[in-house]
C-alpha cells in the first residue's frame, strides 16, 4: 500500500513538472476598483486608528480618585457571580464565555469614560477659547472709550 501511495505521488510530482513548462502566464484583468476600495479601507482603517489613538490617551485618567483596593468595598456583579458559579461546576467553556462577555462590558466601560473625558477637554477648550475672544472684544471696547475720553477733554480746549 505505501509502496503504490509513493509511486502515484512519484506520478503526479513528474506530471506537475512536465505540465508546468507549457503553461502559458495568464492575463491579470485590471484592478481599479478592487484598489480603489483597498484604498477607502486602508483609510477607513487609519481613521479608526486615530481615533483609537485619541482614545486610549484617557484610559484610567480619573483613576486616582477611586479610593483604595483595601477600603473600597468590593460588589460583585451577577456576571462575575456566575462565572464563580460555572467554574465550581467545572463548566470551563461557558466560563470563558461569561468571562469574554465580562471583558467586553469593562472595555465599553472603560471607553465610555474616555469618551466623556475626551468630550469634557474638548468643551473646555472651547470655552477657554471663547473667553479670549471676549477679553480681545472687551480690550478693543476699552481703548475706544479711553479715546472717546481723550477727545472729548480736547474739545474744551480749541
Amino acid at each position: 500500500m505505501w509502496n503504490k501511495f509513493q509511486e502515484l505521488h512519484k506520478k503526479h510530482s513528474e506530471e506537475k513538472t512536465s505540465i508546468s513548462g507549457f503553461r502559458r502566464k495568464k492575463r491579470k484583468r485590471s484592478r481599479k476598483g478592487k484598489l480603489k476600495n483597498e484604498e477607502r479601507s486602508c483609510s477607513e482603517q487609519s481613521s479608526n486608528e486615530t481615533q483609537w489613538k485619541k482614545l486610549t490617551q484617557y484610559f484610567g485618567v480619573n483613576d486616582r480618585f477611586d479610593p483604595p483596593v483595601k477600603k473600597k468595598k468590593i460588589d460583585r456583579s451577577g456576571l462575575e457571580k456566575s462565572i464563580d458559579q460555572a467554574v465550581e461546576e467545572w463548566n470551563i467553556e461557558k466560563a470563558e464565555e461569561l468571562s469574554n462577555h465580562l471583558a467586553t462590558r469593562k472595555l465599553g466601560v472603560k471607553i465610555a469614560k474616555a469618551i466623556a473625558c475626551h468630550n469634557f477637554v474638548k468643551a473646555k477648550k472651547e470655552a477657554e477659547n471663547s473667553q479670549v475672544v471676549r477679553k480681545k472684544k472687551n480690550l478693543a471696547w476699552g481703548f475706544e472709550a479711553k479715546r472717546r475720553w481723550e477727545t472729548k477733554s480736547n474739545m474744551g480746549y480749541m
